[in-house]
């Protein structure tokens, strides 16, 4: 082959390899063309705005999710859609043979396991139409929020997990407490309770934070300051002060400790309650001193 057969040859190759990649973008591909209901082992949706999480448990709403994602096309990759400003509808699914993708539909664009792409319009839509119409079915709590009295700090409750569920209630997504300078995150706890309420010291250090479970209501607090959380005494150091007739009853003493205002920038006055063994409600209120750990009875929860 001669030195001209060899540029021809060299220059025809590096046309079609051009030509493959303008066409591949230009065409596109199905990365879930193939998948089936039978793939999947779960699936979740994250809705942003309102920052919801959905678990999706019905099969029909799985086997429409799959034929949404198996028409799903990308071109090529662009990052200009990371600036893009509108709702982003994210489902997540885990398949049988190990893998797990995150598709996320916005606009234009398509994130698939952290990478943006352009992709169509009309499978993206869809996407974005079968989230919030599944967001709409849900129950959606409503954010709990309180500032500190130096207004430097907001504490709240928010989101929705409705892979759970007690009596029709959904627990909140997590509780945090936020910066109002600059919305950084002071303090955050992932999984929050059915209800959530919070009580701050008269001096903003600290916050205290109630939140209940089915059969439970539990409080702690945070100690701005240092970013660390601050527990209460628990059931069994409460109960031992008091007689046998009038401690809970072992299988389901059913405790609420309840934090009520503050005496003091460092005392906590906490209401209390659990089940005795007679199946009647005991309850009192009592002090707690954070720094010293006193405790101090001060009689019938009001």
């Amino acid at each position: 082959m001669n030195k001209k057969s060899i540029i021809f040859t060299c220059a025809f190759l590096l046309v079609i390899g051009i030509l493959i990649i303008i066409l591949s973008g230009s065409f596109g591909r199905k990365p879930f063309a193939k998948l089936s209901y039978g793939d999947v082992m779960s699936a979740e949706l994250f809705i942003v705005p309102p920052d919801a999480t959905v678990l999706l448990t019905n099969k029909d709403d799985i086997v429409k999710l799959t034929g949404i994602l198996n028409e799903i096309i990308i071109y090529r990759e662009d990052d200009s859609g990371r600036d893009y400003d509108g709702q982003l509808v994210q489902v997540t699914i885990a398949l049988k043979n190990g893998e797990t993708h995150t598709i996320g539909a916005y606009g234009s664009f398509l994130f698939l396991n952290g990478k943006c792409y352009r992709t169509k319009n009309e499978p993206s839509q869809k996407l974005n139409a079968f989230g919030n119409g599944i967001l709409n079915m849900c129950p959606q709590n409503e954010t709990v929020t309180s500032f500190s009295p130096d207004g430097k700090y907001r504490a709240e409750a928010y989101g929705t997990n409705t892979a759970i569920t007690a009596g029709g209630l959904y627990p909140y997504e997590g509780i945090r407490i936020i910066s109002t300078e600059n919305d950084d995150v002071i303090w955050e706890m992932e999984s929050g309770g059915y209800t959530v309420s919070f009580t701050w010291s008269p001096d903003s250090r600290y916050a205290g934070i109630y939140y209940t479970g089915r059969i439970w209501g539990e409080s702690i607090i945070v100690d701005i300051v240092n970013k660390e959380t601050i527990s209460l005494p628990e059931l069994d150091e409460i109960a031992a002060r008091y007689n046998e007739s009038e401690k809970p009853q072992e299988s389901r003493p059913d405790p609420y400790f309840e934090i009520r205002g503050w005496e003091d920038p460092q005392t906590v006055i906490v209401d209390f309650s659990w089940t005795k063994e007679n199946g009647e409600e005991f309850s009192g209120q009592y002090t707690y001193n954070i720094k010293t750990k006193s405790f101090r009875e001060i009689g019938k929860a009001s």
